[in-house]
C-alpha cells in the first residue's frame, strides 16, 4: 500500500486554529477549508442552512459529527435499522443501516455497544476488519406484562460487543412471527451501535426508538496509513515539539503531548510545559514548589529533608529524635 502523504506546514494558516461549526469545534489536524485541513479525509464540511451550520465529515460526506477528540476519537451520528409490520402481519416496512468509514477509520470497540430492541426480534450485524468478513447477532423476545425495567439481557432488548477494527457495518432485522402477538404494543424491532451510557433499555423504549432516526456512535481516526517507525522519517511528520508518536488502531498514528506538556500536538508550536506549582498547590509538602519544562522539583524548607518527590520531613537529630522538635518548658 503506498504511504499517504499530507502537506508539511511550519505555520497555521491564519484562521485555522480552533475553527466552529455551529457548536463543534474543528481542531487542527481537522479543518474546514484546503489549507486547514492536514489531509482531505480530516475535512469537516459545514454546511449552513439559514441559522444553522451542521458539520459533515468530509467534503462529499454524510456522516454529521458532534464531537473531536485529539486523542483519537470522533463522536458522529448514524442511523437505526427498523423492522415494521401491520397489525395482521401482511404489510411490512423494513430499514437496514449501513456505515462504511474510509481508509484509517474504524469503529469504535471500547466505546460502542451493539443494540436490538424488540419482542419478536433477531437483529443481525455483518461487516468486514482487517480484510475479513465478521457476521454476528442476538435474539430478544418478550411478553405482555414483562418486567422491561431490568437491564438489557434478551427480555425485549439484547446487546453485544463488537470487535477492533471494524472499518464497515450492515444491521438487519428479521422476525419470526411477524410482530402478530405484540403488535399492541411492540409492532417494530430496532438496531443500532450506539456509544456507551447513550443508551438505556426501559419501558419507554419502544416508544422512544420509534421517533428516533439517529444516534451517536464513536469511530477512531489517525494520521496517514504509516507506523511511527516510518513516519518519523518524513519531513510531514505530524508530531511537533514536546509530543511523542503512537500507533493507530488499525494503522497510520496519533501524536501525544508529553507527560508534563499539554495542548495540541499536531500544533506547528506543539504542547507546552504545564506548571505543576500552579495547578499542583499541594506539590510539595514542607518545600518549595519549582517548575521545570515537564516536570517539577521540591525545594525542602530548613530543617527538612526529602522524603520521596513531593514530600520533605524533619531531618534527624544527632542526639535522636528531630532537629525540629519543641523544647519542653516545665514550670517549677
Amino acid at each position: 500500500m503506498a504511504a499517504t502523504t499530507v502537506a508539511a506546514q511550519s505555520s497555521l494558516p491564519a484562521g485555522c486554529d480552533n475553527q466552529y461549526c455551529g457548536d463543534l469545534k474543528v481542531p487542527y489536524p481537522f479543518g474546514m477549508t484546503d489549507d486547514c485541513a492536514l489531509e482531505n479525509k480530516l475535512f469537516i464540511n459545514c454546511l449552513k442552512s439559514g441559522n444553522d451550520s451542521t458539520p459533515y465529515l468530509m467534503k462529499k460526506g454524510n456522516l454529521v459529527v458532534k464531537n473531536i477528540s485529539l486523542d483519537g476519537e470522533m463522536e458522529i451520528m448514524n442511523y437505526l435499522a427498523k423492522d415494521c409490520y401491520s397489525q395482521n402481519g401482511t404489510q411490512r416496512i423494513s430499514t437496514g443501516s449501513k456505515l462504511w468509514l474510509i481508509d484509517l477509520f474504524t469503529i469504535s470497540y471500547t466505546k460502542n455497544k451493539f443494540f436490538a430492541i424488540g419482542c419478536d426480534t433477531y437483529a443481525k450485524i455483518e461487516g468486514s476488519r482487517a480484510n475479513n468478513s465478521y457476521t454476528t447477532g442476538c435474539l430478544s423476545s418478550c411478553q405482555k406484562g414483562d418486567n422491561l425495567t431490568e437491564p438489557c439481557s434478551g427480555v425485549g432488548c439484547c446487546q453485544i460487543s463488537l470487535p477492533r477494527q471494524l472499518v464497515d457495518i450492515y444491521l438487519t432485522l428479521t422476525s419470526f412471527y411477524r410482530h402478530q402477538s405484540v403488535w399492541d404494543f411492540n409492532p417494530c424491532s430496532y438496531a443500532f451501535v450506539v456509544k456507551d451510557g447513550e443508551f438505556n433499555f426501559s419501558d419507554t423504549s419502544f416508544e422512544d426508538l420509534n421517533k428516533t432516526e439517529k444516534l451517536p456512535m464513536v469511530i477512531n481516526w489517525s494520521i496517514g496509513n504509516v507506523s511511527c517507525e516510518v513516519a518519523r522519517k518524513f519531513e510531514n511528520y505530524s508530531c511537533k515539539a514536546n509530543s511523542e508518536c503512537v500507533s493507530g488502531d488499525r494503522s497510520g498514528y496519533l501524536c501525544r503531548c508529553l507527560l508534563g506538556y499539554e495542548g495540541n500536538p499536531y500544533h506547528p508550536h506543539g504542547c507546552t510545559d504545564i506548571d505543576e506549582c500552579k495547578v499542583k498547590p499541594e506539590a510539595c509538602i514542607n518545600g518549595t514548589c519549582i517548575n521545570i519544562p515537564g516536570d517539577f522539583n521540591c525545594s525542602c524548607h530548613e530543617g527538612y529533608t526529602a522524603e520521596n518527590k513531593t514530600t520533605c520531613k524533619p531531618k534527624p537529630n544527632p542526639e535522636g529524635g528531630s532537629s525540629r522538635a519543641l523544647l519542653l518548658i516545665i514550670p517549677l
